[in-house]
């Protein structure tokens, strides 16, 4: 076997374990908060509550994560399936990337496109989250493609354009920021395959927005979500002036760190197009040149720098652009690599150890970031909840099959302050109207004020530190109780052993191993002297409570590893 066709099976082989390297981390690697929040409102959508619960409407949840979050039995599953549609949109995306570097995938030219693609670190990091951000990616490539590939679209690609730069308003606000300026630049200035009179072409593009208007408003009419859409969009204005800003450069530290090489040649890319402009400027400011890609590149990249909180999950917009600057001399290096030029070997080398290298060291950290603790208190959460009765509390959306506490469920820095002055009702008082049985405590609950957490500490027992439920410890000999949710309690002395403690009692009923029905209201717990009597929910099946393993509950979300 010769050299060419030894490196052309190891790209397949590389890419196919790529691929299972990618299915194995959507389904196993740490949920964020924003998934949750996404799977949660998807489950708003799907039964039509609305009313009932605050949410934003994005119209990529009106679809089959909506459909997926209606019929969901079980919070992980759900979990696991919208990992793998987005999985799905990872990989387009990364065929997006490679057809706007070339048109030959099949050729071993091809196959490098795929790797170079395939191998962007930061889209490892969110690129098969459950994120909107991962779908005006699949927009504006899908754009840029139509832009690039000529002949096949032509002019036609301005009603493509407006279309994609509409429909992408729903999903996402932000998504004008990068449609806005691209569809100006091409309007004022059409590549040269876009043939017919300027007001032809934004008549197309124009006409492509309007169908995406008009299907828009069909999706949000069949599901009764317009006006709550239209509401949050309002909302959304109010709160971003709120928002804490913060310097971009940890974010752009963290891509030069993870795409050494990708950032590198934007940088020549830039270098290279300001030198040509320095010897001959009307040649270097046409569609022929690089310009058109550093110029999306350097707009992405803009966006980020002037975003008032760059977090790295916007890096999924930038890092892909950044390599496409490479397309104006990728025909040179497909005619090298075809060729089998003799400097291929030490070029490959020095990929290898710029971009290959990098991009296996920080992809890997995410197989240590596993989600087995979520989806443990996931699962033991619903073993102690009932989904009609029995809602279940933790600020960010984790447990989609179960209710929350009340309208404003969901706690985000943007909107504590609406908690704190009083305009939203707090959540001591959405606890004492809508009782959660069980409590999953992260980052975020630590924002609750103090009076919060001190009715938490008196009303629920942890059994983990991430993990509280119904119930409270009495003093030495006992007192009096007050139970906040109907439902089966187990009481114990000391300890959660399973022996009968003789003199264990509940409002004068002696007390044995088996779980009690308590009614609302306050219980009156007599226990041997010396010793101190514990109350905690065990829900409609569960005979004890879970066992669980110690954990902090400041890790059971880790957004920025």
């Amino acid at each position: 076997m010769n050299l060419a066709r030894w490196s052309k099976w190891v790209s397949v082989g590389f890419l196919g374990l790529l691929v299972i390297a990618s299915v194995y981390l959507a389904v196993h690697r740490i949920y964020q908060v924003d998934e949750a929040q996404h799977l949660f409102t998807a489950r708003i959508l799907g039964n039509g509550a609305s009313a009932q619960y605050a949410n934003p409407a994005p119209l990529f949840l009106l679809g089959p994560l909506a459909h997926m979050a209606r019929d969901a039995v079980s919070s992980v599953a759900l979990f696991t399936e919208g990992r793998l549609v987005f999985v799905g949109i990872f990989w387009v995306n990364i065929l997006l990337i490679s057809l706007n570097l070339t048109k030959h995938l099949r050729t071993r030219s091809g196959m490098a496109a795929l790797l170079a693609a395939a191998t962007l670190a930061p889209l490892w990091d969110y690129g098969f989250e459950v994120r909107h951000d991962n779908l005006v990616l699949t927009g504006l490539l899908l754009a840029w493609w139509m832009v690039r590939r000529e002949a096949i679209w032509g002019a036609a690609a301005t009603f493509g354009i407006g279309f994609l730069a509409v429909l992408l308003q729903f999903t996402a606000f932000k998504a004008f920021l990068f449609f806005l300026p691209l569809s100006a630049a091409l309007l004022l200035f059409p590549p040269p395959g876009w043939s017919g009179k300027r007001i032809h072409q934004i008549a197309g593009w124009m006409g492509g927005g309007l169908l995406a208007i008009a299907l828009a408003r069909m999706a949000y009419a069949v599901s009764g979500t317009w006006e709550v859409y239209l509401e949050s969009l309002r909302q959304g204005f109010a709160v971003s002036s709120q928002a804490e800003r913060f310097p971009p450069w940890d974010t752009v530290m963290r891509l030069t760190r993870e795409s050494p090489l990708v950032s590198g040649l934007a940088l020549g890319g830039l270098i290279a197009w300001g030198n040509s402009f320095w010897v001959g400027w009307r040649k270097s400011l046409t569609w022929s040149g690089p310009l058109p890609e550093l110029l999306m590149a350097m707009g992405v990249f803009g966006v980020l720098v002037l975003n008032p909180t760059p977090f790295p999950y916007n890096l999924v917009l930038v890092v892909p652009f950044f390599l496409l600057v490479l397309r104006i001399w990728w025909p040179a290096l497909e005619n090298a690599i075809e060729q089998g030029h003799s400097a291929l070997p030490w070029v490959a080398g020095l990929i290898v150890v710029v971009h290959g290298i990098p991009f296996i060291a920080f992809t890997s950290r995410h197989f240590d970031w596993t989600n087995d603790r979520q989806q443990h208190l996931m699962k033991a959460a619903e073993r102690l909840t009932d989904p009609a009765t029995d809602p279940v509390y933790d600020g960010v959306g984790l447990l989609p099959t179960r209710n929350s506490i009340g309208y404003h469920w969901y706690l985000h820095s943007l909107n504590m302050k609406n908690f704190e002055s009083g305009k939203w009702p707090s959540v001591l008082t959405m606890l004492e109207q809508h009782p959660a049985p069980v409590l999953i405590i992260n980052y975020r609950t630590d924002w609750l004020p103090k009076q919060d957490r001190d009715y938490i500490a008196a009303h629920y027992v942890p059994l983990a530190d991430d993990f509280w439920v119904l119930g409270g410890k009495l003093p030495a000999g006992g007192g009096e109780w007050t139970c906040l949710q109907a439902g089966r309690y187990v009481l114990r002395v000391n300890d959660r052993g399973v022996q009968r403690v003789p003199g264990l009692k509940v409002d004068g009923a002696e007390v044995g191993l088996e779980p009690m029905d308590l009614k609302v209201g306050i219980h009156h717990i007599e226990s041997p002297p010396g010793s101190r009597a514990w109350a905690a929910w065990v829900g409609p099946r569960e005979m004890v409570p879970p066992r669980l393993l110690p954990s902090d509950h400041r890790r059971l979300f880790v957004n920025w590893y």
